[in-house]
């Protein structure tokens, strides 16, 4: 009986997690068809619903592979430098895009609802090794909480303030999925490096690790750092207690992936354009009163589950799950620029230590009610941004949806235009360009334009004054203007003296002569 009563339970369980995966992934899609309904004849979606200069530099960097590049350029800039082995995945995507004859945002959002999967399946394997299976229903609960869970940005916003779990997708799995691809595989393969760095049992598991290790440093570098930290401090607690360290498997799951990092990191720095674009790329992390909210409720439970272990503390310190806290938390406080990226995934280990406080207080009537109300207060914010999005998409917000006749032009230049070309448009074209055309611009993106803060301002001069400021356009690299209703807005000139290349409706792109 006892037998079959397991097998029954492990079937359900299955069961559950299928059908929380499915909803996954289906409120994943739909806000992205609705935008694309919504767009109706006078539109056209550019594929993105939330941080559009992100996703339109993700479509960038898929063109150069679409184009047949394994070298990155700066796509945003006149200025692009040698090509670099970086951003490989995105190029990979290009690549792919170009073989199978797509579009890049079907290949995109394609892949993202592939790393969305792959989440939920290396999620499920996660937490069947680490949770702390104390009632029935505890894992499945954990799992709900982990995919659909966020902070309390919700209530936060009802009081005006704009909290990191309603824009550092990094560090919650569903905000990850919704945005892009990379993430959610990052966070999938950062989840199985974890495992396989305390026990690798054969050759063939260690070089499995070897490749998830290398996988993992050219989809998402800063997932390495992590997981090398997560190691590192896993190693000093195991010396502290004379416990053997399992060296084979800690130095095939971050090794490989280190030296990719160290690779990448030099490249950028000795290369006089990607250092430029790595000085502008600041994003450091939010208050700690903003953290505090970003990942409440699970923060709450998380502590008490620690406080409980505190007697423990050789156990404690050796627990993947406190590790990954605190590896976190170190990280997001080093003075480095690029600091809140090491965010990634942390509401996962939070969650799972909350899942296994809520179970137990599931298990005592009085305190039932706490666990629902966890899971309740925690998905809000996540529905917050789904309608946000949905809503936001019927407004045809500018930074989102392009004119259909900005988008013939755009396909008029992508097919007809030198693929040397360098174009001026306003900021909003500009940062949608070289994702639409394969083409550089002169300014679109504030990180990989070089010598981002001039440009801008050289290009707000032009469109104040087109005319007087042609001489500007030349010496910033300009070899053909983009010229639609939104430049026309800006400077109040319906059109250029220079000749024309392409007229249509309310659109026309000029030829800078040199």
């Amino acid at each position: 009986l006892y037998t079959l009563r397991r097998k029954v339970a492990e079937r359900m369980r299955g069961k559950v997690f299928w059908v929380v995966t499915v909803v996954f992934l289906i409120l994943l899609t739909l806000p992205y068809l609705l935008a694309w309904a919504s767009a109706g004849q006078d539109w056209v979606f550019v594929g993105f619903l939330i941080n559009p200069l992100d996703g339109n530099s993700y479509f960038a960097k898929m063109q150069q592979g679409a184009a047949g590049d394994w070298l990155f350029r700066l796509p945003f800039t006149a200025e692009p430098g040698e090509g670099s082995f970086l951003f490989i995945f995105y190029l990979t995507l290009g690549h792919i895009a170009r073989m199978v004859h797509a579009p890049l945002w079907l290949v995109f959002h394609a892949a993202r609802l592939a790393g969305a999967l792959t989440l939920a399946m290396a999620l499920r394997r996660f937490l069947e090794r680490y949770h702390e299976k104390v009632t029935a229903g505890g894992l499945e609960f954990t799992f709900a909480l982990c995919l659909f869970g966020s902070g309390l940005g919700w209530l936060a916003s009802l009081a005006g303030a704009f909290t990191a779990d309603l824009w550092v997708a990094e560090a919650f799995p569903f905000f990850s999925a919704l945005v892009n691809p990379h993430f959610t595989i990052g966070l999938a393969l950062l989840l199985i490096l974890i495992q396989k760095a305390e026990r690798v049992s054969s050759i063939g598991e260690a070089a499995a690790a070897v490749g998830l290790s290398a996988a993992l440093a050219l989809i998402m570098p800063f997932g390495v750092v992590v997981l090398c930290t997560i190691q590192a401090l896993g190693m000093l607690a195991r010396l502290m207690a004379r416990q053997g360290i399992p060296w084979l498997a800690v130095l095939a799951s971050c090794v490989p992936g280190g030296l990719l990092l160290v690779g990448q990191y030099l490249q950028i720095v000795n290369h006089p354009e990607l250092a430029q674009w790595n000085q502008q790329n600041v994003t450091l992390s939010p208050p700690a009163w903003d953290v505090l909210v970003s990942f409440s409720p699970v923060l709450i439970l998380a502590g008490l589950a620690i406080w409980r272990r505190r007697k423990n503390l050789s156990e404690l310190a050796q627990d993947p799950l406190v590790i990954w806290v605190a590896a976190g938390v170190l990280l997001s406080i080093l003075p480095f620029n690029l600091q809140r990226r090491f965010l990634l995934g942390l509401y996962i280990p939070l969650a799972v230590l909350a899942g296994g406080t809520a179970a137990r207080l599931a298990a005592r009537k009085k305190t039932r009610w706490i666990r629902n109300g966890v899971l309740i207060t925690s998905i809000l914010t996540n529905i917050l941004i789904l309608l946000a999005s949905i809503l936001g998409a019927y407004q045809h917000p500018p930074k989102l949806y392009l004119q259909t006749h900005e988008y013939g032009a755009m396909r008029w230049l992508a097919e007809n235009s030198p693929e040397d070309s360098v174009i001026l448009a306003s900021e909003d074209i500009g940062m949608m360009l070289p994702g639409q055309t394969g083409r550089r611009v002169v300014y679109g993106h504030p990180y990989e334009t070089t010598l981002a803060e001039t440009k801008q301002k050289a290009l707000t001069a032009f469109l104040m004054d087109p005319g007087g400021e042609m001489g500007t356009a030349r010496e910033m690299g300009a070899t053909l203007i983009f010229w639609g209703p939104r430049e026309k807005e800006l400077s109040g000139v319906d059109a250029l003296p220079l000749t024309a290349v392409y007229s249509q409706e309310n659109v026309s792109i000029y030829r800078i002569e040199p």
